[in-house]
């Protein structure tokens, strides 16, 4: 989660005036899924983006992106820390 709050300059605070379905939101829950075996449970409470099911739609929505906004998001949370 902090890697990708990181790389959009948010702060986990920022987290919760957000809308819950965010495209930053929905990016970091991607980058949180990629990355890890946390369930959509802690995601969704942590990033306050509503239910578990909807942090599995958004999640879906930036797997399956290949262009717009969800799709740079993607790459930008994607992109290795050196």
């Amino acid at each position: 989660m902090e890697q990708g709050l990181v790389k959009l300059g948010l702060e986990e605070e920022d987290l919760k005036t957000m809308m819950k379905g965010a495209p930053e939101k929905a990016a970091i829950a991607w980058l949180i899924r990629k990355s890890t075996v946390t369930d959509n449970r802690w995601i969704a409470s942590r990033l306050h983006m509503g239910g578990p099911s909807y942090a599995s739609k958004l999640v879906n929505q930036v797997r399956k992106a290949r262009r717009g906004e969800l799709w740079k998001l993607r790459r930008k949370v994607g992109k290795q820390v050196l």
